[in-house]
């Protein structure tokens, strides 16, 4: 009977044991599955930051691509502009040479033809 209740007693030793172990074994798991959440939490805040400074960094990238083509055109626009302004200036500049250019050939033909009364006065 005494083997009896000591292989009893060996046996419920060895299951509290067993279960002792198990109950260990799953306060390990919580362990590590916390350590592993905190680092997959420290890695997303990581992603997430780093994420973040790409999409900032795209964005002033873009403004200044932006800013550079609207640069660009008003250049552009500009130098149009003074084209057509020296276009202008210069038909200005040919319209008032070429009517100095008819006053002085009337003057011209306007002495001729006095000229031509003269000698016809002088001749008759």
């Amino acid at each position: 009977a005494e083997r009896y209740h000591n292989r009893e007693r060996l046996i419920q030793l060895l299951k509290d044991d067993l279960e002792k172990s198990r109950q260990r074994m799953r306060e390990f798991e919580l362990s590590q599955q916390r350590a592993d959440v905190s680092r997959e939490q420290d890695r997303l805040q990581t992603l997430e930051r780093r994420l973040e400074m790409y999409e900032t960094d795209r964005e002033e990238q873009k403004q200044r691509m932006q800013k550079r083509q609207e640069k660009r055109a008003k250049e552009h626009q500009d130098q149009l502009k003074l084209q057509r302004e020296t276009r202008e200036r210069q038909r200005q500049s040919y319209d008032e040479h070429k009517r100095q250019l008819m006053k002085e050939e009337e003057k011209i033909n306007q002495r001729r033809e006095e000229e031509l009364a003269k000698r016809r006065q002088f001749v008759s």
